[in-house]
C-alpha cells in the first residue's frame, strides 16, 4: 500500500485529488476489503484534499505578493 507521501509523487495523487464524492464512495466500496481499509481510504482522500487546499493557499499568497 502506498503512503500519502508516495501518492504525492505519482499520478495516484492527481487521481485521488480530482475524483468526486460519489466516485470516492464507489472506489472505497470496490477496493476496501475491511473496515480498516475503508478508514484508510477515507484518510487518504482527506489528506489529498488537505494537500490540494494547502497548494491553493500557497498559490493565492504568491499572487498577492
Amino acid at each position: 500500500m502506498k503512503t500519502v507521501l508516495d501518492l504525492e509523487k505519482d499520478n495516484l495523487f492527481e487521481y485521488f485529488s480530482n475524483i468526486g464524492l460519489n466516485q470516492q464512495s464507489d472506489f472505497i466500496e470496490k477496493y476496501s476489503k475491511s473496515e480498516e481499509e475503508e478508514m484508510l481510504y477515507h484518510k487518504i482522500f482527506e489528506k489529498c484534499l488537505q494537500i490540494q487546499q494547502e497548494k491553493m493557499l500557497e498559490e493565492q499568497e504568491k499572487n498577492f505578493k
